[in-house]
This record gives C-alpha cells, structure tokens and sequence, in this order.
C-alpha cells in the first residue's frame, strides 16, 4: 500500500470561522442564562437584559481567546508517514487529524496530539487557503495510513 505524497499547508486565522465560533459562543450563554433566569421566575424584561448581557460578554471573550491565538495558524505537515502541527513559531506536536465536518470546500478537523500534555486543536482548513495543493490535502487525510514494518520473528 502506497501511502498519500507529503503535503503541508500554512494556516492563517480564518475570520469567518472565528466569527462563527463568537456567534455560537455567544448563544449559548444567552441560552444558558436567560433558562436560568426563567427558571428563578425573573420578570421578562430582566430575563432578556441577563440573556444578552451574557451573549456579549461570552462573544467578546470568545473573540478575545480566538485573537489572542486560540484558532490562530501555523503549519499542518503529513510528511507521508505522521501528521504533525505547529501553531505558531512552536515546535511540531505530532498527532492524528479526525475530520468532524467535511463540505467539500471546507474541512474542519480534530487534530488530536499523540503525546498527552499537548491538548487536541480544532483546525479549519479551506480550499482557499490550500489552493492548488486541495486534491492532495484530501487525499492525505483519507488515504489509509502506512503500518509501521512488522519486525521480523525472532528464531526460536
């Protein structure tokens, strides 16, 4: 089995995925509070200021983490036998890429660090940030992976 030719790609901070990731942010804490302040019986009008106060304060700290270099780039690598990311200007962290979303121009992906301290990063990548190089990131990430070489048996 042949495994998929190296390819690396530079990722650069996507501002529509990092909005995305604000808006939901922001929702769910509108969510969360206004259940809470419905629950606790609070007038609509305080249920809807607590809501929102809440939206805004989990969307700018949403933002803030996204600037500050949560989902910020660096650089994706499958050298033909490992993956590995390096956000930054870090050493490579070598791991396993899941994809979670794949709509055919855009893929979202779970990269999970082999080793435990590194946490797993979230990665958006996109047909445009890959251009030419697309077709061969897809097929790096669904291609089978090569087993290491079995060693031999040991005579007995």
């Amino acid at each position: 089995m042949h495994a998929a030719p190296p390819v690396r790609m530079k990722l650069a901070p996507d501002a529509r995925w990092q909005g995305f990731v604000s808006l939901c942010a922001g929702l769910a804490a509108a969510n969360a509070s206004g259940w809470i302040a419905t629950a606790l019986r609070w007038p609509a009008l305080a249920v809807v200021a607590v809501a929102g106060l809440a939206a805004m304060s989990a969307i700018a700290g949403a933002a803030w983490a996204l600037r500050r270099g949560e989902a910020g780039g660096g650089v994706l690598n499958w050298d033909g036998a490992v993956w590995s990311w390096a956000p930054g200007s870090t050493q490579p962290i070598v791991g396993e890429p899941r994809v979670a979303i794949d709509l055919g121009a855009w893929i979202l992906l779970r990269f999970a660090p082999i080793e435990p301290p590194a946490r797993a990063r979230w990665l958006a990548l996109s047909r445009r940030q890959a251009a030419a190089a697309w077709p061969l990131w897809r097929a790096a990430l669904f291609s089978p992976r090569p087993r290491p070489e079995s060693a031999p048996a040991e005579p007995a």
